[in-house]
């Protein structure tokens, strides 16, 4: 059996519209283990005491990004949303298609700054876990002297 996941106390605070909104998400998020081109990331999901429930990342090749946009739409899970923010080129590439299909706009947001945001958000929120940055190592090369 799979634990139910703990929902957002922001919930307590909205509108009904948009609690059925999340209720969707809620409902999608927990029979998703993956779809076609997009994968769950289960080891990266993760309590929020801030937020008050789980957050979930849901990742898809950025050439895909088409069946992601049907995937949010078949779902309607881009109900209610109006604005989302987005980094790199395919914030640009699509955003276009974000409009025309889903009726969201593409807030676009530098890359590393919001990388940066991120982790001082895990790190300052995830209660017992230890980060570490190990830089990839080149590899050695046995040359001869010439």
């Amino acid at each position: 059996t799979q634990t139910p996941m703990k929902k957002s106390r922001s919930m307590l605070d909205m509108s009904e519209e948009k609690a059925e909104a999340l209720d969707r998400f809620y409902e999608f998020a927990h029979r998703l283990d993956t779809y076609e081109t997009g994968v769950k990331d289960k080891d990266l999901s993760f309590y929020s005491r801030y937020l008050g429930g789980d957050l979930h990342f849901i990742r898809f090749e950025t050439r895909r990004m088409k069946n992601a946009m049907d995937l949010i739409r078949v779902n309607n899970l881009h109900l209610n949303i109006s604005k989302m923010g987005a980094t790199g080129g395919g914030a640009h590439k699509y955003e276009d298609d974000w409009k025309d299909l889903l009726g969201v706009d593409m807030d676009k947001e530098d890359e590393l700054d919001s990388l940066v945001a991120g982790m001082q958000f895990v790190m300052s929120d995830v209660v017992g876990e230890c980060y570490t940055f190990q830089p990839a190592r080149k590899k050695e090369q046995n040359c001869a002297p010439h």
